[in-house]
């Protein structure tokens, strides 16, 4: 008898649908003179086991096109999901009714299964059709045309009120709901770009018998699966190209014109005085249809323009002075000059108090901050780095420079005037590290602070970009995505991809809120497009950053070195044994030419493991001032109470000579526990 009864369970199992499974017609991206779509019996829009297709092979489909009328439509198996078409151009709904059957589950009542999938193919919600209702299905998902994002929620063509509906918002790993309110409505967020599923249930307390099996209720399940196809994220053909494709430059909005000035010509890297221009054009940006050249300067790399009541500032830059088949010989220039559009005259400034190149500048009010940056001193010798930054008073005669401390010493770096202080952004150290750090000089309190650190990965701290558009605060990094702080200044959100990842170049806001990007360097070269690009919040991926740099690198994920950095394709590539490592900046990279064998470590290095791998030199591991990197017997070091203690670099060495006792971690000096002399 027991035997008789779970075999009972066990058919009643295998007659009911697999949990948690829908009908969805998925919309391929749109194309010209076609509509196409997958149908998939599934608990997302993803296919799932081509066994179950079968359970809806009774599906009526249809179509629906702009003037009303409906076909039938026919579909083709595939391997785990059905192909539907629809003939002829422009938007189409596609949808279908489903009678599944009679379902009992354990002990509940018998209930009559309904599916009614319906879909969308066409970009939405560009076309009018795609808010018209489908009058064939009782239970139906509506768009409403009023720009919120809207929906509706439609049983017997009445709004169905208390309904909760499951979205499927692309690139988000779960789920979300949303219950519809008394006339039936819910809203989304639809600045994600991929296909969007939603789904509602209703549960019909109406008894009845289908197919000589009686039931006590009848369950309503629609779907509506529309796309949002990826928009150009650049409309480079709003702009005209700069004139010459460079690098290294000025470029700063005025008055509603878009000013720049000088940069590097050829790639990065390659000086000579025929390599760097000191040419100035401009563009009206409310009638972009030409450049408009106007009387330039010195040839200049590395400089910055600013703007202050309709005046344009030049500060500093970097001139080279050899020939094009000789040694380099740089030089930091402190030269300063304002530009008058009105006459179209340069007048000389105060100089800076040294010369001053790879550096930024911004106003606030009527003060000009000049931070970060170097004074290249020419062949042979070697660059000063600079402690401080600069300060004039533009509204004071006579016009003088002031000095302030900085809490950095970085070059590369991008600067901002963003919410009444001087956002600094990233930049290269004096070691030659990329560094993500954001510092903030507020004028009010004479102080500096720490901002939200710019988004991984390392090389994003390398020479980014940045402005203000529409009171919020931008950055364009070498990853090619745009990122806005968000608007509690903790954190940064991705907005934007560019097609064009570039460095060294230069970005401003435009009249139209777009963020117009214009310059610098490319792995193919200087770029002259510009690219405009509509800041739109996007979604967090489906795979995070440190899945989606695995996918690319064998599993790896981190640095061996920088053990907290990611890397990914574009990351440098080391080998070991034939087998490519990557590392995430150059400073790593030499690090491992110098001494491979202190970074062989299976756990972040997963392509290693099975390999005999040959013993470290040393038995510390990290640095004590920078925990979280590698150390090996290659780089610098202290006597601490007799023993080594080895150190990332000179940066770190200084910071320990300051408090040693601050940094003399048992734990990640375990030789100083022994009486070894390392």
């Amino acid at each position: 008898m027991k035997r008789w009864v779970t075999s009972l369970f066990l058919m009643v199992l295998a007659a009911a649908p697999a949990a948690a499974h829908f009908i969805w017609i998925v919309p391929d991206k749109h194309a010209e003179g076609k509509a196409t779509a997958r149908v998939v019996f599934s608990e997302d829009l993803q296919p799932d086991k081509a066994d179950y297709l079968a359970k809806i092979a009774s599906t009526e489909l249809f179509a629906r096109d702009g003037s009303g009328k409906i076909v039938p439509i026919k579909w083709t198996r595939d391997e785990d999901f059905y192909r539907a078409a629809a003939s002829g151009t422009g938007g189409r709904i596609l949808a279908g009714v489903c009678r599944y059957g009679v379902r009992q589950r354990g002990q509940s009542e018998p209930f009559l299964l309904m599916y009614y999938p319906k879909a969308f193919l066409a970009s939405a919600p560009n076309s009018p059709l795609f808010y018209d209702a489908c009058y064939r299905l009782p239970l139906e998902i509506l768009p409403v045309k009023d720009g919120t994002g809207t929906f509706r929620v439609l049983w017997q063509g009445k709004p169905l009120a208390d309904a909760e509906v499951v979205v499927l918002v692309p690139g988000m790993d779960k789920s979300a709901k949303r219950t519809t309110s008394e006339k039936g409505s819910f809203q989304l967020d639809l600045t994600a770009k991929g296909a969007y599923g939603l789904r509602v249930r209703h549960v019909e307390m109406k008894a009845g018998e289908h197919e000589g099996n009686k039931y006590k209720s009848v369950r309503h399940y629609a779907t509506l699966v529309f796309r949002i196809e990826e928009e150009s994220a650049a409309k480079p053909a709003d702009y005209p190209p700069i004139p010459i494709a460079v690098s290294s430059f000025g470029a700063v909005v005025s008055d509603g014109w878009l000013y720049v000035y000088g940069g590097h010509l050829t790639r990065t890297h390659q000086y000579s005085s025929e390599a760097v221009l000191g040419t100035f054009h401009r563009l009206k940006l409310s009638d972009p249809k030409a450049w408009e050249e106007l009387p330039g300067g010195p040839p200049l790399q590395g400089l910055t323009l600013v703007a202050h009541e309709g005046a344009i500032y030049r500060i500093g830059g970097m001139q080279p002075r050899n020939a094009a088949d000789q040694k380099a010989d740089n030089h930091s220039v402190p030269d300063c000059a304002r530009f008058d559009p009105h006459n179209k005259k340069w007048h000389k400034l105060p100089v800076l108090p040294e010369g001053r190149s790879s550096h930024d500048a911004v106003v606030i009010g009527n003060r000009l901050y000049v931070v970060g940056g170097w004074k290249m001193n020419g062949a042979g010798n070697k660059p000063h780095w600079h402690k401080t930054a600069c300060i004039m008073d533009l509204s004071k005669t006579p016009l003088q420079w002031q000095s302030i401390p900085q809490p950095f010493i970085r070059r590369a770096l991008t600067a901002v005037a963003f919410a009444g202080k001087v956002h600094v952004i990233a930049g290269m150290t004096e070691e030659g590290e990329i560094e993500l750090t954001v510092n903030c000089f507020d004028p009010a309190r004479n102080a500096w602070s720490t901002g939200s650190r710019l988004p991984d990965p390392i090389r994003n701290g390398f020479t980014a970009a940045s402005c203000v558009s529409g009171e919020r605060l931008f950055v364009s990094p070498a990853d090619g995505k745009l990122y806005r702080l968000s608007a509690t200044g903790d954190a940064w959100e991705e907005v934007g991809v560019l097609k064009q990842p570039r460095v060294v170049h230069r970005m401003v806001g435009g009249l139209d809120g777009r963020l117009i990007v214009l310059g610098g360097a490319s792995k193919q070269g200087n770029v002259a497009a510009i690219e405009a690009v509509k800041p739109v919040p996007i979604p967090p991926r489906k795979a995070n950053g440190a899945k989606a740099a695995a996918a690319t690198t064998q599993g790896q994920i981190y640095c061996p070195i920088m053990t907290k950095q990611l890397v990914d394709e574009d990351s440098k590539v080391v080998e070991f044994q034939g087998v490519q490592i990557r590392v995430c900046c150059g400073t790593c990279a030499k690090k491992w030419k110098a001494d491979p064998t202190a970074y062989l470590d299976p756990k972040l290095l997963p392509q290693l493991k099975g390999m005999p791998l040959p013993k470290r030199e040393i038995a510390q591991v990290f640095c004590p001032v920078y925990r979280d990197r590698v150390v090996s017997a290659r780089d610098p070091y202290v006597v601490y109470k007799g023993r080594k203690v080895y150190l990332f670099n000179q940066n770190a060495v200084k910071k320990w000579q300051e408090d040693p006792e601050k940094y003399a971690d048992p734990k990640l000096l375990p030789h100083l526990k022994t009486d070894s002399t390392e």
